[in-house]
């Protein structure tokens, strides 16, 4: 009896020591902090974005703004009509701002998200939660930093593999035209001679 006691006890304290280590052999959850806003304004594809809006917009004030002078030079009887043609006018840029502005922030939250995933997986990260959500946490969890690096490295390559395309395009092109070129010159050829030959034998 004593000797089953004895055995009892020791597999019981072998399961807690098991139970021990397995719980010392979780790894820990680690959590990082990142500022989705700062992002956006700071990571290269975001300037790029906001420069390519302001430049639209800006081209659709001029548009207005000329239109504006064109309706004051009209006659009386003929502004009113104009009138609506510009209001109308008004409302297309406003449609196709606003879609511009979705589809590129449709590609700013996609790039963010691969991004956080990419760096997170990267770096064994458990968890990444948006700053705005914290009440504290420590400054060295801020990987917003490290999530503009890598969404400009992304966006770097994208713009080299956008060049690449545009140069063998251009090269395609520019080859196309030289095959053009060297096929008339070919056939200019062939028609003097023949030419030629015509002459000497009369």
């Amino acid at each position: 009896m004593k000797k089953l006691y004895l055995m009892l006890c020791a597999v019981a304290f072998s399961l807690v020591v098991v139970g021990c280590k397995d719980e010392s052999a979780k790894p820990a959850v680690s959590v990082a902090v990142v500022n989705a806003a700062q992002v956006y304004s700071e990571c290269e594809s975001g300037k790029q974005a906001r420069e390519y809006l302001e430049k639209i917009g800006a081209e659709m004030r001029d548009d207005l703004v000329a239109m504006q002078a064109e309706i004051e030079k009209l006659p009386a009887n003929k502004r009113e009509e104009a009138a609506e043609e510009f209001q109308a006018t008004v409302v297309d840029y406003q449609q196709r701002l606003r879609m511009e502005e979705q589809q590129i922030l449709n590609k700013l939250s996609e790039d963010y998200q691969n991004a956080v995933d990419e760096y997170r997986k990267a770096n064994n990260i458990s968890l990444v939660v948006r700053s705005e959500v914290l009440v504290s946490s420590a400054e060295d969890a801020d990987i917003t930093q490290a999530i503009i690096a890598v969404m400009n490295r992304k966006t770097e390559e994208e713009n080299k593999a956008a060049m690449a395309a545009q140069n063998a395009t251009a090269e395609g092109a520019a080859n196309a035209t030289a095959g053009n070129a060297t096929a008339t010159n070919s056939t200019e050829i062939v028609v003097v001679e023949e030419v030629s030959t015509n002459s000497t034998a009369e």
